[in-house]
């Protein structure tokens, strides 16, 4: 597993689960629920394109990147400590987004509180990923 696109994920997503936190925090109760469908919170930037909802999409290629290089790692014969658990957080670190990003469809309050909890799970399953590749991936 590449440490530093390891590192370049965690730290980006524990920033966007500052932002959403943040986004929830500040955000007017009178706002809540006021949001179109799949806006994620609404603050569209130009072009109608929510710039919290296009980091999540920047999150997820990382998260792919990150899934890549380790296929081909576990395609060349470097096999971690324990491969179960490592495939088991592997797959994790891909689905979880997919999954939060159907129920952060609403625009609710909650949404921004969710998809804070999303991006914090995400670091930390990569952490657990790093983790558990052991020493074959010096």
């Amino acid at each position: 597993m590449s440490m530093p696109l390891a590192l370049t994920v965690v730290l980006y997503a524990f920033a966007l689960a500052l932002w959403s936190a943040a986004h929830a925090v500040r955000r007017p109760r009178s706002a809540e629920g006021t949001e179109g469908a799949g806006s994620a919170g609404g603050a569209e930037g130009a072009g109608g394109v929510d710039p919290r909802r296009a980091a999540l999409w920047v999150l997820q290629a990382g998260l792919v990147v990150q899934a890549a290089i380790e296929g081909v790692s576990l395609a060349t014969g470097r096999r971690p400590d324990d491969l179960a658990t490592h495939l088991s957080y592997l797959v994790a670190s891909l689905l979880l987004l997919p999954l939060f990003a159907v129920v952060l469809r609403d625009g609710r309050k909650s949404s921004s509180v969710l998809e804070a909890v999303a991006c914090a799970a995400v670091a930390v399953v990569t952490l657990r990923l790093q983790a558990t590749s052991g020493g074959a991936y010096a």
